[in-house]
């Protein structure tokens, strides 16, 4: 299971705000992002991936801590195999979604 809870302040078009994320996923299940630019995906995308150290809370997984903000825990991107590729200028359009 991966349990969520962050705070991290963003700065959108539209001026300042904070993305508030709580969520559990269990195993064999599925999330799908969504929403209108600056939303959050992508920060919250860069969070997992450790990329962005959030301003406040934690991430779990399997009962490994990747995140404690108040432990002062924070596993480096490279020990949490996790990878992004984003979409259009990262992607080879000659390659399958594997070969990316």
């Amino acid at each position: 299971m991966m349990q969520v809870r962050c705070q991290q302040p963003m700065h959108t078009a539209s001026g300042p705000g904070a993305l508030e994320l709580a969520f559990d996923l269990r195993e064999g299940e599925l999330l799908a992002l969504g929403g209108p630019s600056g939303s959050g995906k992508t920060t919250l995308l860069r969070i997992l991936a450790g990329l962005i150290r959030p301003k406040q809370g934690y991430i779990v997984l399997g009962g490994e801590r990747w995140l404690d903000t108040e432990k002062a825990i924070f596993k480096r991107p490279q020990e949490r195999r996790v990878g992004l590729v984003f979409q259009d200028y990262a992607l080879f359009p000659n390659m399958s979604v594997r070969e990316n």
